[in-house]
């Protein structure tokens, strides 16, 4: 996500070695806030690790730190690539940030159907979800890689980890194929309750429809539409019977420890624009006549842009002090990038030379030099400082020309084969 007020690590687009750090779960983080430190909360995908990298933002995970996954205490060792996670973290006179608690919940979970690779989408449990260039598909055991929709069927149980746009449908960033017992006959749905009525024991969550009425778990006091509940259950019919319900506040920023003073950031997709007004993830969001933009400009903020806003919240509306439009999502092609009228491109081949925050890749065709940052997602272990790629190492690169000529990679992952 690109706040480079965050960390003084990120304030360039030269790559730098990432802070050493190491996960745990439960309890509180092992030390205690300063009078004079700076608070905030980052919500996004994760684009690695060694701290965790939320999108472009590097944050420490000290010891201690609190980490929940699905509910239940975890470490740094359970978190993985294109989860979305909400991290609240502090902010010291240095620059450094560092996590005082880091949350995952997925959105849905559930065998697949409507599979259709051409257009990047399928739907689990009623929810449609869309995949483009930039989603991470991968086994639950990481055994092996998975190329895409194009190596799953109908059936298969996949977990979801995304983006709701406009129109509610989850663009996964994560879609784990779950195996063995893990990919049991429950399922799990996430998300903001709507219709929702008490005496039929019903609500929806996007297009699917919920039934609580023979639930054993059920949450207590008011509850209801515009309520963030995750329901385990399963599926009969069109109809989610759910088991158990909690309420989870990670389907948007509410919840977290936001002040006035609060320096915030959130990705996903612009709903409700009205004006210099909108919402991304249900976090209000305003821009002004101060608001920077990158990679854009404010005729590029349209409904259904994903973006990147960072500022701070006044009366609960984030004031974007930047607002950056995310390179990549809009290109969902399965091609191999060499249409000569799109910026985006992909590349195979062996390290040459690495350097300055750049990697230069050859292959039969030539080469070329591209620029890693803080918001390439970087794959099979690869560190932001390039110093565990070797001279000879087979990568693929998946990478947008600017209009002065440079390559950003967008992505980068091992490719033994070339």
């Amino acid at each position: 996500m690109n706040i480079k007020t965050l960390v003084r690590a990120v304030t360039t687009a030269l790559a730098v070695p990432a802070i050493v750090a190491c996960g745990g779960g439960g309890g509180s983080p092992s030390t205690g806030s300063s009078p004079t430190a700076i608070r905030g909360v980052s919500q996004g995908p994760i684009t690695g690790f060694g701290s965790v990298f939320v999108n472009g933002v590097e944050v420490e995970i000290p010891s201690g730190t609190r980490i929940e996954v699905e509910g239940e205490n975890k470490t740094e060792r359970d978190l993985r690539i294109g989860m979305v996670v909400k991290i609240e973290w502090e902010k010291d006179a240095s620059g450094r940030a560092a996590a005082k608690s880091v949350k995952y919940a997925d959105d849905v979970q559930g065998p697949m159907q409507n599979i259709n690779a051409t257009a990047g989408t399928f739907t689990v449990l009623g929810q449609t979800v869309i995949v483009d260039r930039l989603t991470k598909f991968e086994l639950d055991d990481s055994s092996a890689p998975i190329s895409g929709l194009t190596a799953l069927k109908n059936g298969d149980i996949v977990e979801v980890s995304g983006l709701r746009d406009a129109t509610g449908a989850i663009r996964a960033t994560r879609v784990e194929v779950k195996t063995g017992t893990s990919a049991s006959s429950e399922f799990e749905l996430k998300g903001i309750v709507s219709n929702f009525n008490d005496i039929t024991k019903t609500f929806m969550i996007g297009a699917t429809s919920v039934s609580y009425a023979t639930a054993n778990q059920v949450p207590t006091g008011t509850w209801g539409n515009t309520a963030c509940a995750e329901i385990k259950g399963s599926m009969t019919g069109d109809t989610l019977v759910a088991a158990r319900i909690k309420l989870d506040d990670s389907c948007s920023l509410s919840g977290s420890s936001i002040s006035s003073d609060s320096e915030v950031e959130v990705e996903g997709f612009v709903t409700g624009l009205a004006g210099d007004d909108f919402k991304v993830n249900g976090q209000a969001v305003r821009v002004n006549s101060t608001t920077r933009y990158e990679n854009g400009t404010p005729a590029s903020l349209k409904e259904n842009a994903r973006i990147e806003a960072e500022g701070l919240v006044s009366n609960g509306v984030l004031v974007a002090k930047k607002v950056s439009f995310k390179l990549g999502s809009d290109d969902s092609r399965s091609g191999s990038g060499d249409d000569s009228s799109s910026p985006y491109k992909e590349i195979k081949g062996k390290v040459s030379f690495k350097g300055n925050g750049t990697v230069t890749i050859t292959n039969s065709a030539g080469e070329i030099i591209v620029t890693v940052n803080s918001s390439t997602i970087l794959e099979d272990g690869i560190k932001l400082d390039l110093s565990n790629l070797l001279s000879g190492q087979g990568l693929e690169v998946y990478y947008r020309v600017q209009d002065d000529g440079k390559r950003i990679a967008i992505r980068i992952h091992r490719e033994d084969s070339v």
